[in-house]
Parts: structure tokens; C-alpha cells; sequence
């Protein structure tokens, strides 16, 4: 019996020792929310109005993407873009918690010049509600501006 056990709990601890890590190949989504102040039509959606729309993807391990105007945060990697003319570059990545039926997620932008920018989202996934606010922050980490968007509505796509 206690060799049955070991042997258990070695397979267990090796095997989490060199378990891959979560990377973009190994994401596939099996939910989809998007979020926004009106209905999303693609046909009817000015490009430029696409910072207020969350395209919500969660994956069956509790991974979390969300794209929004143009950007991807992923909740278990970090994205580097380049600085572009159009848009800025810089770190991007994804933290969130989960209280009920409420996520928090942050949506985090580092730039090259050493200011930042974090964007937080409440999601209820029960009413289909979103609140989101966006505070940028000098060198220093400290806020700048804080800017709060209108709230709005989600809807389940898959």
C-alpha cells in the first residue's frame, strides 16, 4: 500500500514539475461574452469605437483573454507589442479575481517610455453587466487621470 502511494505521489509531484506552460497555442476558448454600451455589429460599429467594446474569452482551465480595440490581454502570458504610429507599444497582460457571479479584471499596459495604464472591468456574468474605468499612471506608478467609461451590456455568443 505505501508503495502504491509513493509511487502516486512521485508521478504527481514530477509530473507538475515539468508540466508545459499555458502559451497562446495551447488557449481555446469555450466561452465568449462581448461586452459593450450597445449591441456589437460589425457592419454598424465605427472602428473607432472599439475601446468600448470587450470581447471576453474564457478557456475550461480558468485562462482568460480578453481583446479590446485591437489589443490582447491574456491572464497567463504577457504580450509585447511594437510602438507603433497608430498605437503604442508595450507590455500587455491580464489579472483578474472572481467574488459570486462578479470578475474583476485589470487590464494592464506597461509603455516603452515608462508610463503605464490600467483598465478595470467589472463583469457579472449572472445579470450581464460590465462597468469598466481607465487610470493612467506616470513613471512613477503613481495616477495621472482617471477616466470612467458609461456602463453597459454583455451578451453570451458561445
Amino acid at each position: 500500500m505505501r508503495i502504491i502511494f509513493l509511487t502516486t505521489f512521485l508521478i504527481f509531484v514530477f509530473g507538475s514539475c515539468y508540466s508545459k506552460p499555458m502559451t497562446s497555442e495551447d488557449f481555446v476558448y469555450t466561452k465568449v461574452y462581448i461586452c459593450g454600451p450597445k449591441k456589437w455589429s460589425i457592419f454598424y460599429i465605427p472602428h473607432i469605437e472599439l475601446i468600448y467594446y470587450h470581447f471576453i474569452h474564457f478557456d475550461q482551465f480558468g485562462n482568460v483573454v480578453i481583446l479590446n480595440d485591437g489589443n490582447q490581454f491574456k491572464s497567463f502570458e504577457k504580450t509585447v507589442q511594437s510602438d507603433l504610429h497608430q498605437k503604442p507599444g508595450g507590455e500587455l497582460n491580464l489579472t483578474f479575481r472572481k467574488n459570486d457571479h462578479d470578475y474583476l479584471f485589470e487590464l494592464k499596459r506597461k509603455g516603452f517610455d515608462g508610463k503605464s495604464s490600467v483598465r478595470t472591468m467589472v463583469f457579472n456574468e449572472t445579470k450581464l453587466t460590465y462597468q469598466d474605468r481607465q487610470s493612467k499612471l506616470n513613471k512613477s506608478g503613481e495616477p495621472e487621470s482617471t477616466k470612467v467609461f458609461k456602463s453597459g451590456l454583455c451578451y453570451k455568443v458561445r
